[in-house]
């Protein structure tokens, strides 16, 4: 009788905001390709160092920064079947996801806010005190850019959407 293999696992490590919506859909988001929390801790990181005045260099100050951040560590079985698969379709989700994050749009309510129009009101109202054309101009073109980030978020968020649905069967995924 062969012996059984003793499962093998592959590790990951995430920094997040502290913030436990974030660090929810995080978790959630990984555990569609079969990673499970192995544990999670938040990290406050100060940091001080002294600075000379503006004005005058004698004078020293402290600046001290505080950073705050959860760390989460992952685990996944490495004889989980068709694990090539499932990482080939959690590269591209990651891919995709990173594309709507570019777009402006939101992980936390999965992707299905549309990206908001980015208006310069102060180079807006620049351009109108100076003359009107050039704000109408500006407005036409924000308006077209944001017509095609809109475009670009409804063909990313289908993709993404339609990428899960046909691999329910593979993932970790309600039917």
């Amino acid at each position: 009788m062969a012996a059984e293999r003793p499962v093998g696992y592959e590790n990951k490590h995430l920094e997040v905001p502290q913030n436990s919506a974030v660090v929810d859909n995080v978790t959630n988001t990984y555990g569609i390709f079969f990673w499970q929390v192995q544990s999670t801790q938040t990290i406050v990181s100060k940091e001080s160092h002294l600075k000379s005045g503006d004005f005058n260099p004698d004078n020293l100050y402290s600046v001290t920064t505080t950073e705050r951040f959860v760390a989460i560590d992952l685990k996944r079985p490495t004889n989980i079947a068709n694990l090539s698969k499932i990482k080939q379709i959690e590269k591209q989700y990651f891919d995709i996801c990173a594309s709507l994050s570019n777009l402006g749009c939101s992980p936390l309510d999965n992707y299905s806010s549309e990206p908001k129009k980015q208006m310069n009101w102060i180079l807006l109202f620049i351009f109108f005190g100076l003359w009107i054309v050039p704000a109408i101009l500006y407005w036409i073109y924000v308006g077209k850019k944001h017509t095609k980030a809109l475009g670009q978020w409804k063909q990313l968020k289908t993709q993404l959407d339609g990428l899960l649905n046909d691999n329910k069967s593979v993932l970790n995924l309600p039917s």
